[in-house]
């Protein structure tokens, strides 16, 4: 940890299914002039705090002086940095690597404005009117103007309302408050966490943003070059002018040591997919800090890729902040490095875990084709299956409690009012008959014709109690899938795999149990494709104090762009289930037997080893009953011209 940031009580770990909500084009964000034009961007104040406005200018070149006094005092100066790609977080080899910075594409699709230095304690008295550390031991006032602002919270800058990344509206009293009523600049904030490492990394990809690596974990002369931490920072309170190190590639100051600063996001796991825009988890206990301090007695900490957080109200003698300015147009072409398609990325970034994909008609092999199962895999059979809608996510406990909040006023009684271990994570302890009914009701709430019904006549529409359904199959409405439609949409369009994306896998493609052979010495996987470096539980979903779900969509998606096809929890399908069916399968779009004790379920799950995470892997589960390790998606009949819509 970063010293002197104690970490928050009650912290909770809440990753997302990765929204920009603010980014995108159409936010109502305003820049003066109603445009950005030149590579920085100067907002004067030197009027203080009874200024009426605070003017702005741009230009496009370092003035002729450099930064002098003015620019760390009465002016606040950002730089325009472009929309581009990287690769965030660490590589396994860095020294001091911490497990939460998985390395994951990235785009930045909006060119944005940066602080070229850290705020400082004049700039935040010219706005607020007084000075953090007014009650604090005397000292050099000259001096202490010069240096970074602290003992300031992510409240303060902001405001306590502030609901970021739900809306991106700040505190009337707050720092940034202020300094947008009076400039003009709606888009005045905080960087993003993503935002502050490309910014930080200027381009490079070692450690530190001067290009080099780090010579050990505590002490390294390359740190002492570009940042101020423990082992140059000679007195008690010895943070720096800012400006006083090395700048990077693009001209900023202090991103390494000096204060920490506070980011936009709320703390999380990162999912290790690539993104566009993203904007941390939905929603936490704890906001991202960056880039170290004067107080940081390892050089670790220090890096490009480090990651701390704490509880949004805590002032610290070694936190303050940079601002951020982001660009409402979205420059095109821009795509994470080494990832995915836009056109994919786009449904994850965008955080709409109800988007829905088509599955295309086609035939496969439906079964275990690599011996890996046992008889209830086999016999390996051709199956036809038509073409269909799927969700891309499991459906998040938040669209669950949003379609159950409207039906239970709405005529619909459910067994279970469903649990998840967070708003964006799957929902859980749901038995397959309140699945069926919320899926009715989520037709209905959205003005689609119900598929299940109590009747044979389809007059009533199933909305209460326990039954066997009647299906009307051809309904617009959403409904659960069958097994072959589940293994059809599971595989991707690969034939011939082991899980939908390869023939191995492991926990940085899915949350699963990573089991090992009972007193192996070496540690031996228990099933040779998986090959997991980590033993147990998915670390990243540990940190809560046991394993758990983790938020809908946080892995790479397979081909047809559908995310947890394996692991994270099981599936409820529709059909009953009987070891035994696959010898009497028909061929063209099999609905399961005609009765059974108990319901299909498939695709694995967080407590389950690798081998049930296989696309053939299939069990039977009590539909009357709950299990924390099972949820659902839903799927749609494909009338709808063909196209991947969104719901």
């Amino acid at each position: 940890m970063f010293e002197d940031v104690q970490k928050g009580a009650g912290m909770r770990l809440l990753i997302v299914c990765m929204v920009s909500a603010g980014l995108i084009a159409g936010c109502a964000i305003k820049f003066a002039g109603g445009k950005v034009d030149g590579e920085y961007v100067v907002i004067d104040l030197s009027a203080g705090t009874e200024a009426s406005t605070r003017p702005v200018t741009y230009f496009d070149d370092v003035p002729a002086g450099g930064w002098g006094v003015e620019y760390k005092t009465s002016k606040l100066v950002l730089r325009k940095v472009p929309a581009g790609s990287f690769v965030m977080g660490s590589p396994d080899s860095e020294t001091g690597r911490r497990p939460d910075e998985t390395q994951h594409g990235v785009a930045l699709r909006h060119d944005f404005y940066i602080g070229v230095f850290e705020v400082t304690a004049a700039q935040w008295g010219l706005v607020m009117g007084d000075h953090p550390l007014r009650s604090c031991r005397a000292q050099d006032v000259y001096g202490y103007d010069l240096n970074p602002v602290e003992r300031v919270s992510y409240e303060d800058i902001r405001g306590g309302g502030a609901m970021w990344p739900a809306d991106r509206q700040v505190g009337r009293d707050s720092f940034t408050g202020r300094l947008r009523a009076k400039s003009g600049l709606d888009a005045l904030d905080l960087p993003t966490e993503a935002q502050w490492e490309y910014a930080c990394r200027a381009g490079t990809t070692s450690a530190l943003n001067s290009g080099l690596e780090l010579e050990g974990p505590v002490y390294c002369t390359n740190v002492t070059a570009v940042a101020r931490y423990a082992h140059n920072a000679k007195r008690e309170r010895s943070k720096a002018e800012v400006g006083s190190y090395r700048p990077n590639a693009w001209g900023l100051y202090d991103m390494h040591g000096n204060v920490s600063e506070w980011c936009l996001d709320w703390y999380g796991a990162y999912g290790g997919g690539a993104v566009c825009d993203p904007a941390g988890a939905a929603a936490g206990d704890t906001r991202v800090i960056r880039g170290a301090n004067w107080k940081s007695r390892y050089a670790k900490y220090v890096r490009s890729a480090a990651r701390e957080e704490n509880t949004p109200s805590l002032r610290s003698k070694a936190v303050g902040f940079r601002l951020a300015m982001t660009s409402p147009k979205k420059v095109a072409g821009i795509v994470p490095a080494g990832g995915l398609p836009e056109s994919a990325v786009e449904k994850r970034s965008a955080g709409n875990s109800q988007s829905m994909v088509l599955i295309p008609a086609g035939t496969f092999e439906m079964g275990d084709t690599f011996n890996d199962g046992d008889a209830r895999e086999k016999p390996v059979h051709t199956v036809s299956v038509s073409a269909f809608l799927m969700d891309t996510c499991e459906v998040p406990y938040r669209t669950w409690r949003e379609v159950h909040a409207w039906s239970v006023t709405n005529g619909y009684a459910f067994d279970n009012a469903g649990m998840g271990r967070g708003p964006d994570h799957p929902v859980a302890y749901v038995n397959w008959y309140d699945a069926v009914k919320w899926c009715n009701a989520r037709s209905r709430k959205e003005g689609l014709t119900p598929v299940y019904y109590e009747d044979a006549g389809l007059t009533r529409a199933y909305v209460k109690g326990r039954c066997d359904p009647f299906v009307k199959w051809e309904a617009d409405g959403f409904r659960l899938p069958t097994e072959a439609e589940w293994e059809k949409a599971a595989r991707g369009g690969a034939a011939g795999k082991r899980f939908p994306r390869g023939d191995t896998i492991s926990q940085a493609d899915a949350n699963y149990l990573s089991e090992r052979e009972a007193g192996s010495s070496s540690k031996a996987p228990m099933v040779p494709y998986d090959v997991s470096p980590f033993r147990l539980g998915h670390r990243m979903f540990e940190r809560v104090s046991q394993m758990c779900s983790s938020p809908c969509g946080t892995f790479l998606p397979n081909g047809y762009g559908l995310y947890d096809m394996d692991g994270n929890e099981y599936e409820w399908c529709w059909d009953w289930y009987d070891s035994a069916y696959y010898a009497n399968s028909p061929q063209a779009d099999p609905r399961g037997p005609e009765g059974g004790k108990k319901r299909v379920l498939r695709g694995g799950a967080w407590l389950y080893g690798a081998d049930q995470c296989r696309a053939a892997y299939r069990r039977g589960g009590n539909h009357s009953a709950t299990f924390y390790v099972s949820g659902f998606r839903t799927v749609r009949a494909a009338g709808l011209g063909g196209k991947a819509v969104s719901e």
